[in-house]
């Protein structure tokens, strides 16, 4: 047998014929859920991700759901969101192997984190631990930052005490700067964040220590 005819094929008498027209079929189309590949396709384009991050964004349904919630929170762009979601939420969500939708950190509650962090309110370290403790703790991330005193440390004045205090307490490391070692400005920094409690905006940290040290 080569060919259909050998086959001896026939129609199903007891079977109608089904026509549909074109608005029918427009409507079954769109009624169809949207695909992964389709999914990706959109985030790159919507959203302005890396084609790796919609890929892994889109690699689970649960996922994207999270991330496009996320972004009905935040206002800032998708890409800040998406940076916080696959570095910082992920890692935990493994860690502790629950299901996304069974997190106390909703996309509302990682919003409002990232949004304190734009805002500076306080600083990104601060924010990736918020990421662990508002799951932990089962609070809201504002409610966590006043509790704790979280806040950022923004006060001119303050900051520069610090930045002096740490300056004299390490003369050795002042003069390694002084004499041309740029890189050790990023320990004389690290100093002051851990002397801060972290709570230094590092930027004001960076900007006092480069003014007090000529």
């Amino acid at each position: 047998k080569e060919t259909e005819a050998d086959y001896r094929y026939f129609k199903e008498p007891d079977l109608l014929a089904v026509t549909l027209d074109e608005e029918r079929i427009q409507e079954l189309l769109e009624s169809l859920p949207e695909l992964p590949l389709a999914r990706e396709m959109r985030f790159i384009d919507e959203y302005q991700i890396s084609t790796k991050e919609a890929q892994l964004l889109t690699s689970d349904r649960a996922l994207s759901d999270y991330f496009e919630k996320l972004l009905k929170s935040y206002n800032g762009k998708p890409k800040t969101a998406a940076n916080w979601l696959i570095n910082y939420l992920l890692g935990l969500v493994n860690e502790l192997d629950l299901p996304l939708d069974e997190l106390f950190l909703t996309p509302e509650k990682l919003a409002q984190i990232i949004q304190l962090v734009d805002e500076g309110t306080v600083n990104t370290s601060t924010g990736k631990d918020l990421v662990r403790k508002v799951q932990e703790l089962a609070k809201d991330p504002r409610e966590i930052v006043a509790d704790e005193g979280l806040a950022q440390l923004t006060d001119s004045g303050e900051i520069e005490f610090i930045c002096q205090e740490v300056i004299d307490a390490n003369p050795d490391q002042v003069e390694q700067f002084k004499s041309g070692k740029g890189g050790v400005i990023g320990w004389l920094i690290g100093q002051v964040m851990a002397k801060s409690g972290g709570k230094a905006d590092p930027q004001a940290v960076r900007e006092t220590l480069q003014k007090l040290l000529g």
